[in-house]
């Protein structure tokens, strides 16, 4: 497999901070949300996180990225400097306006998109790497969606037996998704890395979560917390020894 394989995670919250939330904008704005979403000044928070990945010691391999304002002015500025940095941003390419999932992976590493793996794609992106290791990135919809736990299911079943990680917004601050996600984990074994790490609560209140698979030891994974101003989730970083 991929040694010291380092992913970040982060739901960026479309660069709006801790205080401000594009679906909240949704609601109160209906269609000309996105007019009004864009009067807001987000480059404190899109410096701030490229800033946060920048300053790392050790750069991660991997960064996962969640509720991403696909081409949106802040997207382009991020992008573009991701790549300044080493980085090639890994998604799909939608022609509008999603707030969706996207990874960045540090040039010179080869890996494969897996296609077709919900039908609401722009929910979740994986890779295939280094033949054996899987990394799968979310943003489960916050709203119960059975097609997508459903789809999910088929897809933990299809890697289980490669060198697997989930990673990102699992949104269990859903009961309906709760439930989903603990029916999973007892179905194929995938282990979240935080508790077994002998941590007692869970990472976050709305729902991340690092989980890999049986096939990797949780004695060769090491994971760290930060919390930042930027977001309103936490930085997961998993190391793959």
């Amino acid at each position: 497999m991929c040694y010291k394989m380092k992913i970040m995670n982060l739901n960026i919250n479309d660069f709006g901070g801790i205080a401000n939330h594009r679906e909240e904008y949704k609601k109160i704005f209906n269609n000309k949300y996105l007019v009004e979403w864009d009067k807001l000044n987000k480059s404190h928070n899109v410096d701030g996180i490229f800033q946060y990945i920048e300053d790392l010691t050790s750069k991660p391999d991997i960064i996962v990225l969640q509720e991403f304002d696909i081409n949106s002015k802040e997207a382009t500025y991020f992008k573009g400097k991701m790549e300044g940095l080493g980085y090639k941003l890994a998604s799909e390419n939608p022609s509008k306006r999603p707030s969706m999932t996207v990874f960045f992976i540090a040039k010179g590493i080869a890996y494969e998109h897996i296609k077709h793996i919900h039908e609401r794609n722009l929910r979740a992106y994986a890779v295939k790497l280094c033949n054996d290791l899987v990394v799968y990135g979310t943003h489960v919809p916050p709203k119960y969606d059975e097609v997508f736990w459903n789809e999910l299911d088929c897809f933990v079943r299809k890697y289980r037996n490669h060198k697997l990680v989930l990673i990102g917004d699992f949104n269990t601050i859903n009961v309906c998704n709760k439930s989903r996600l603990e029916a999973l984990l007892n179905k194929t074994g995938l282990i979240d890395v935080w508790l077994e790490k002998g941590n007692y609560n869970p990472i976050s209140v709305p729902g991340d979560y690092a989980f890999v698979s049986e096939t990797i030891k949780t004695a060769d994974v090491e994971i760290e917390i930060s919390h930042i101003e930027f977001s309103d989730h936490p930085v997961i970083m998993l190391t793959l020894l």
